[in-house]
């Protein structure tokens, strides 16, 4: 029988079309009568029970010589077999709740405590732990009578920490599953969390038990306040013993709790947690002046660590928080409130900026410290940060002794985060302006090296659309000079056939021309530019949708004319009629009517689906597609 029977039956067991709830009214002669459906609910009990016991054996795994024995390909489907009878027992939950929570349970008790247990015989007990595992989604976090069992002395104080690493990572899982339990169940947090410690320093069950305890403690992180420093001293302990990337996710674990503490608790824990990877960063960089091949993994490590330290802090939310004046008064005061912070902060200076300097060639270093800048730059009270005029110079320096995508990415972020505040508005502008004249003057100067550098492309036009979005003026008060290179360079870019740099090109335009200010005076400079570059702007967007680019951009492409053709209506007619009576533009499948007809169709509707059906006809067209199903599809 498919197990995909059981999810049927179940449904239908819950479908009052089928089986009336108590107290519903029965219409319809194939409807059963209230006594009938009570007698096969009982029944259905009865054979979900059942069910639970035959599937419970049947994912169990075959002793240890006989798995050893297996094939590769029979291993896999068994695990994927498991995996789907994971789901049959969530079905089966749905009918016996309670009482598979009593079978389970008791079930797991019986097979701790058996006398003469064999450690090696460890499959019966897996398989148990693994039908719990397999309902925690639908738990009520309420549940208090067999949960409480679970993870206190019954059962997870009997678990052995070491044997059988397949029975480990089931019960080191089963409790990450159960975090939003153990949420609203504090009295078991800590001691979950010393049986996932258990399993940190050990290679095959490591893995698991750093998700499950960056689970735990995200999840529970108002509970887990009031114990931080067991957590830090735990840490002291185990983690000199875990391996590179489960340390990452214990420091941001730990991280995650320091972020729920009052601000002024926060550094405390956290300089304990900082401290040991400055120290390492410290000694990698001297020796890394002389000879820096040797140490730049020391650096790559550390930097990640400090950068999971700083991810952990932020809010749970995750978002992006704009810094504005009262932001900055608030983290001054945090840094002035003793010497701590302000250490702190010297030190990464120093460090960041030595990293930059010594690795400045290896685009892999450079890459993690822009990450450990970026999750810095983020919020207000993360103390993992350098400061703002700190951030600006070392982006541009760093930017012009190499120029890696990464700080352009940073420099976005800075954009993003302090744009709005005006006190940074002449750091910025200088930023860009130094940016700009790096890639344009010297790297990327035409649209073959726009092609050869797509990453260069796509972070310099992803900066330019950070400006528009949050501090347009200063975009717009560069020298006249350098912002008329920018929108040729802009123009040009929307002609390339680099995917990811023409993308990142088409999303700036889009956002350039649909620009709307209050401002009067504002408004009418962007519209100057507009009469300026307009018809470019036109003659790239068409040429693009006439068969000049792939055509999965013509709905993009569609979207930025859409926006020029009802701004300035009144251009966009001389502009269309200018560029569409040259011959063979777009495209010289394309006749005169055909151009005409186009260009007073997409003039004539304010329907933006009709617009976008419009250009994709007009683009099939000038392809020579339209006979065909592929232009159609």
């Amino acid at each position: 029988m498919p197990l995909q029977f059981w999810y049927v039956l179940q449904e239908s067991l819950f479908d009052p079309g089928v089986i009336p709830v108590n107290g519903e009214n029965i219409s319809g002669s194939k409807m059963v009568s209230l006594e009938e459906a009570q007698k096969i609910r009982e029944a259905s009990i009865i054979v979900f029970q059942r069910l639970l016991e035959v599937v419970r054996t049947k994912v169990q795994y075959p002793p240890d010589d006989e798995w050893a024995e297996w094939a590769k390909d029979v291993k896999d489907r068994f695990r994927v077999y498991r995996r789907d009878v994971g789901d049959t027992v969530l079905y089966a939950y749905y009918v016996l709740r309670n009482q598979m929570f009593a079978y389970l349970v008791e079930l797991a008790i019986m097979q701790l405590s058996m006398p003469g247990r064999d450690s090696s015989q460890w499959q019966d007990l897996e398989s148990t732990l693994f039908c719990l595992k397999s309902i925690s989604e639908a738990v009520d976090h309420k549940e208090n009578r067999y949960l409480p069992r679970l993870f206190g002395s019954e059962v997870y104080g009997m678990l052995p920490v070491q044997g059988s690493s397949r029975l480990r990572n089931t019960a080191l899982s089963l409790i990450g599953s159960y975090a939003e339990w153990l949420k609203r169940h504090p009295e078991y947090i800590f001691s979950a969390l010393n049986y996932l410690v258990s399993g940190l320093s050990d290679p095959e069950t490591s893995s698991v038990s750093a998700l499950s305890f960056k689970e735990v403690c995200d999840t529970c992180r108002e509970s887990l306040v009031n114990e931080i420093d067991s957590l830090i001293n735990m840490y002291m302990v185990v983690g000199p013993h875990i391996q590179t990337r489960e340390k990452q996710r214990v420091i941001e674990s730990i991280a995650d709790v320091i972020q729920a503490l009052p601000p002024e608790k926060k550094m405390e824990p956290l300089l304990i947690i900082a401290n040991s990877f400055i120290g390492n960063l410290r000694e990698a960089i001297i020796h890394g002046k002389q000879n820096p091949s040797p140490y730049r993994e020391a650096i790559i490590i550390h930097l990640e660590y400090l950068t999971c330290c700083g991810r952990g802090i932020q809010p749970p939310d995750d978002e992006v928080i704009i810094i504005d004046d009262d932001d900055v008064i608030s983290k001054e005061h945090i840094l002035s409130s003793s010497p701590s912070p302000s250490n702190l902060s010297n030190a990464l200076t120093e460090i960041t900026g030595n990293v930059a300097e010594i690795w400045c060639q290896d685009n892999e270093v450079m890459e993690c410290l822009c990450k450990f800048l970026n999750t810095g730059i983020r919020v207000t009270e993360n103390l993992l940060s350098i400061p703002f005029e700190v951030i600006i110079s070392l982006v541009q320096i760093s930017y012009l002794r190499n120029p890696f995508s990464c700080w352009l990415d940073t420099a976005a972020q800075v954009v993003t985060v302090f744009g709005p505040n005006s006190r940074h508005g002449p750091a910025l502008r200088n930023m860009l302006a130094e940016i700009t004249t790096i890639t344009i003057q010297q790297y990327v100067r035409n649209q073959a090296d726009m092609e050869n550098n797509p990453d260069l492309v796509n972070s310099y036009f992803a900066i330019l659309t950070k400006f528009i979005q949050k501090c347009p003026l200063l975009l717009y008060n560069l020298p006249p000079e350098l912002f008329n290179n920018i929108m040729k360079f802009s123009v040009v870019g929307l002609s390339v056939q680099e995917r990811l740099a023409l993308k990142s090109a088409i999303t700036f335009m889009g956002e350039f021309v649909g620009q709307h200010y209050e401002d009067e005076q504002l408004s009418k400079g962007i519209e100057n530019i507009m009469m300026t570059y307009g018809m470019e702007i036109m003659r790239e967007l068409i040429s693009g949708i006439g068969g000049k680019l792939p055509r999965s951009f013509v709905v993009s492409l569609s979207h930025v004319l859409h926006k020029i053709t009802s701004r300035y209506v009144e251009a966009s007619k001389e502009w269309l009629s200018i560029l569409l009576n040259q011959e063979n533009f777009p495209s010289h499948h394309a006749d005169l009517a055909t151009k005409q007809h186009f260009a007073k169709s997409i003039l004539g509707t304010r329907s933006i689906q009709k617009y976008k059906e419009i250009v994709t006809n007009f683009s099939i067209k000038c392809r020579a597609l339209g006979d065909t199903a592929y232009g159609y599809a």
